[in-house]
C-alpha cells in the first residue's frame, strides 16, 4: 500500500508538470505563431504519435511479458543485445522517414516537418525501449523523472526562442527533439549496466526472447495504433478537404479536450504492474469502484470547460470560431480517459490483447466510413468533428461491455448515465451556451450528485478497504 502510493505521487507529479508544459505550450504556441504555422506545428505532433509504433511490438511485449518483475531479475545480457538490435533498426527508420522528406523539395515547410520526425526517431524510439522496462518493472521514479526531464527542457527552450524573438514552428520542433534526446540520455545513464557492459548471450535465447516479445506486443501495439488511427483518419481527411489552417485549429481544440487525459496517465502508468500483482479475485470490485470514482471526476471536469473557453477566446480571439467546437470534444475526456485507465489496462492485465485490437479495427472501419460521407461527400465540418465524439464513445461503450462481461460486472447504468451527462453538456454549450449553459450543466450534476451519491460513498468506501487489504 505505501508502495503504491508512493508510485502514484511519483506518477501523479511527473504527469502534473507534464499537464503544466502541455498547457503553456497549447497556449503559448498559437499566440506566436500563424495560423499557417501552428497549423505545421500540429502536423508535426501528429506525425510523432505514429512513429511510437515502428517498434512493431517489441516495447508492448516487453511490458506484457515482463509487467510485475523486478528490474534485478531482468536478463540483462538478453536486455542490452535486444536494445542493440532495436537501435539498429530504428536509425533504418530514421533514414527512411529523412529521405522521404525530400519528395517535399516544393514545399519547404512539409519537407522540414518530415524531416524533422526522422530525426526524432532516433531519439524517441529507443526512449519509448526504456520507458517500456520502467513500467514493466514497477520503477516510477525513472519513469516519472523521464517525462519531466523532457517536458521541462521543451519549455525551457520554447521560453528561450520567445525571449530571443527567434519564434516559428521549427523552434518549437527543435524544443521537443531537445527535450527527447536528454530524455534518452538521462534512460542511457540509469540503464548504463544493462546498456553499455559486455554479456555472453546465446543467440539462440536471444531469437527466442525478441520473438517472444513481438509474438505478445504486436496485437497490443496494432490495437492501440488503431486508436489512433480512429482520430487520425477524421483530422487527415479534414486537411485534406480543407486546408493546415483549419487542421491546426481543429487540432488544438482537441488537443485542449485532452490536456485531463495527461493527469489521467499517472494512475494508468502504475495500475498495470499493480494489477499484475495482486489476486484476479479484487479486479472486479476495484473495476467498479475506480469506474465510479473516474466517471465523477469526469463529470465535474467538465465544468472546467467555461474557464477554459472564456480564457482562450480572450487570448486567441483569431481562434475563436474554432474554440466552439469544445462544447463538442470536452466529453472525450470521458470516454478516452476510461478506455485508457480502465479499459486497456484491464485489457492488457487479462491478456485481452485479441479483443481489445477487435473493438479498435471496427471503430476504424467506422471510422473511414463517416470521414467519407461526413468530410468528403456532405463537406460538413460540424459533423466531421460530431463523429470523433461519437466514434471515441462508441469504442469505449464497446470496450466497456467487453471487459464487464470478462470481470462479471453489470457495467449498463453507469453507460447511460455517462451518456445522459455527456449529451446535457453538449446540449447546453453547443445548442444554448452563455450563463444559461452553465446555469442548466451545474443544476444537472448537482441532480446526479443527489441521486448517485450513496453509489460513489459506497465505491470510494470499497476501493479505500481494498487497498488495506492487499
Amino acid at each position: 500500500m505505501r508502495r503504491l502510493l508512493k508510485n502514484f505521487s511519483l506518477s501523479f507529479s511527473a504527469n502534473i508538470i507534464s499537464l503544466v508544459v502541455s498547457t503553456l505550450i497549447t497556449f503559448i504556441a498559437p499566440i506566436y505563431l500563424d495560423g499557417i504555422g501552428y497549423g505545421y506545428y500540429q502536423l508535426y505532433a501528429f506525425y510523432i504519435v505514429y512513429i511510437a509504433y515502428l517498434h512493431f511490438g517489441l516495447v508492448d511485449g516487453i511490458i506484457l511479458r515482463h509487467g510485475g518483475e523486478e528490474y534485478e531479475n531482468l536478463p540483462k545480457g538478453i536486455f542490452n543485445k535486444q536494445f542493440k538490435y532495436y537501435f539498429i533498426m530504428q536509425i533504418f527508420f530514421s533514414l527512411c522517414v529523412i529521405a522521404s522528406s525530400f519528395f517535399y523539395l516544393n514545399q519547404l515547410e512539409r519537407l522540414i516537418v518530415i524531416f524533422c520526425v526522422g530525426i526524432s526517431i532516433v531519439f524517441y524510439l529507443p526512449r519509448l525501449y526504456f520507458q517500456g522496462i520502467f513500467q514493466a518493472t514497477n520503477r516510477i521514479k525513472e519513469f516519472s523523472v523521464q517525462l519531466i526531464l523532457e517536458k521541462l527542457i521543451m519549455v525551457l527552450f520554447t521560453i528561450f526562442s520567445i525571449v530571443f524573438k527567434h519564434y516559428n514552428f521549427l523552434s518549437f520542433i527543435i524544443g521537443d527533439l531537445i527535450g527527447k534526446a536528454i530524455s534518452l540520455i538521462y534512460s542511457l545513464y540509469i540503464c548504463r549496466e544493462m546498456v553499455f557492459h559486455k554479456f555472453y548471450v546465446d543467440k539462440s535465447q536471444l531469437k527466442q526472447e525478441i520473438k517472444d516479445n513481438y509474438s505478445v506486443g504486436w496485437k497490443m501495439t496494432l490495437s492501440l495504433m488503431a486508436g489512433n488511427v480512429i482520430i487520425g483518419i477524421v483530422r487527415l481527411a479534414i486537411e485534406n478537404k480543407w486546408d493546415i489552417e483549419t487542421f491546426g485549429k481543429v487540432s488544438l481544440t482537441l488537443t485542449v479536450s485532452n490536456l485531463f487525459m495527461v493527469a489521467i496517465r499517472s494512475i494508468a502508468v502504475i495500475l498495470f504492474p499493480f494489477l499484475r500483482r495482486i489476486d484476479s479475485k479484487h479486479f472486479s470490485d476495484i473495476y467498479s469502484s475506480l469506474q465510479k470514482i473516474l466517471t465523477v471526476l469526469m463529470f465535474i471536469g467538465f465544468s472546467f470547460y467555461y474557464p477554459i473557453e472564456f480564457v482562450l477566446v480572450k487570448i486567441l480571439p483569431q481562434y475563436s470560431e474554432a474554440l466552439k467546437y469544445m462544447a463538442i470534444l470536452f466529453p472525450l475526456c470521458v470516454f478516452e480517459c476510461k478506455l485508457s485507465l480502465l479499459i486497456e489496462t484491464y485489457l492488457k492485465t487479462l491478456r485481452k490483447e485479441k479483443e481489445l485490437l477487435a473493438i479498435n479495427c471496427i471503430t476504424v472501419l467506422i471510422s473511414f466510413i463517416l470521414s467519407m460521407i461526413t468530410v468528403f461527400l456532405l463537406g460538413n465540418l460540424n459533423l466531421a468533428i460530431f463523429s470523433i465524439l461519437f466514434l471515441c464513445g462508441f469504442r469505449c461503450i464497446l470496450g466497456e461491455i467487453v471487459v464487464g462481461k470478462i470481470i462479471k460486472l453489470n457495467v449498463l447504468r453507469d453507460i447511460i448515465i455517462e451518456l445522459i451527462m455527456s449529451f446535457a453538456f453538449i446540449i447546453f454549450n453547443w445548442f444554448i451556451g452563455g450563463v444559461k449553459g452553465v446555469f442548466l450543466y451545474i443544476l444537472v450534476l448537482c441532480i446526479y450528485f443527489l441521486f448517485d451519491f450513496k453509489f460513489i460513498k459506497c465505491n470510494v468506501k470499497q476501493l479505500l478497504i481494498l487497498m488495506k487489504e492487499i
